[in-house]
């Protein structure tokens, strides 16, 4: 944690402060900030768990690529309630505290839940990527903009990280992974990227980061944006979702954005691709032995042998949560 960081950083807002308290650490340093007045900040350390994070993520144009794009959400999408990043004193959105990043938003209120839990809500999160996708097909993207693209580097990365990885896998699952990598490495980088299909997307709509406010969904945590297939956006989502309900989601979605025409398929390879993407960033978290090992053996055995030997698994069979 980063304590005497964190307080001289909020001395560059405009905040006169009553107390600061942290939250939580991963992809960035978070703590809650009060006022004289009782109103209430989200200050961000981009300082990763354990550094695991690149400087494709946290490097100074990175991370203010990502404020520029939630401020236009702020603007352009009143509908839907996002953390508005705040200027300093000195008119910029990024300060600089003993060499690491900080920046201010606001802070949202609402109840967290652990998992997606009834049809409502997952036609919420349907709604809320099909609006966030709708609007990226037509935001013209400044020049400078830089984010990490979600495309067949980011699953190479991940092979080169199995390969060093002291974390105890079957050769079974290894084979798995690797098979499952090159199929949707060509899968992914098969897609013309068009404005309609391809943009910055969230890529972290998951139930950690989606607060629920009285009728209201409201994303946080924009820390893993970057540039891919709106499917990709989606795919990252649906292994949270119980089996019965994604049929809902894709529903929700696609009265309001388009989705291919064999959707299905396209969904499944992209969730393999995902699973294989984030495994990248599983493999260099401090408690990786505890979990991660378990959780990709019973994916390989699942949903990734299905989709190797061509089976469907969107709908059906045992998740690999389960």
């Amino acid at each position: 944690m980063h304590q005497d960081i964190a307080a001289r950083a909020i001395k560059e807002f405009p905040i006169k402060v009553a107390s600061i308290e942290f939250v939580t650490q991963s992809g960035s340093t978070v703590y809650k900030v009060s006022d004289c007045d009782g109103n209430q900040f989200c200050l961000r350390l981009y300082a990763s768990v354990d550094g695991v994070l690149g400087e494709e993520w946290t490097g100074e144009k990175a991370i203010l690529s990502m404020l520029q794009w939630m401020d236009v959400l702020s603007v352009d999408l009143p509908d839907i309630v996002i953390p508005k990043p705040y200027l300093n004193v000195h008119g910029e959105f990024l300060t600089k505290a003993e060499g690491i990043f900080c920046s201010v938003e606001s802070w949202l209120d609402g109840e967290k839940k652990p998992y997606f839990m009834t049809e409502t809500d997952v036609r919420k999160v349907g709604v809320l990527l099909a609006k966030l996708h709708r609007h990226t097909a037509n935001w013209m993207v400044s020049a400078g903009f830089e984010r990490p693209c979600f495309d067949s580097r980011c699953i190479d990365d991940t092979l080169i990280g199995l390969q060093k990885t002291t974390l105890c896998f079957s050769n079974h699952c290894v084979a798995a992974l690797k098979e499952g990598a090159e199929r949707t490495k060509r899968l992914v980088d098969s897609f013309e990227k068009t404005k309609d299909t391809w943009g910055i997307i969230h890529a972290d709509i998951i139930p950690p980061n989606l607060l629920y406010h009285c009728d209201e969904l409201r994303p946080i945590d924009f820390g893993a944006c970057g540039f891919g297939h709106y499917v990709w956006d989606i795919a990252t989502t649906m292994p949270f979702v119980p089996l019965h309900l994604r049929k809902a989601l894709i529903d929700a979605y696609a009265a309001v954005y388009p989705l291919p025409d064999d959707y299905i398929q396209v969904i499944e390879g992209f969730f393999i691709a995902c699973r294989l993407q984030v495994l990248g960033f599983f493999l260099h978290l401090p408690d990786a032995t505890m979990w991660v090992p378990d959780e990709y053996e019973k994916f390989a055995q699942r949903e990734l042998a299905s989709y190797l030997e061509g089976r469907t698994f969107l709908f059906e069979g045992t998740p690999y949560y389960a």
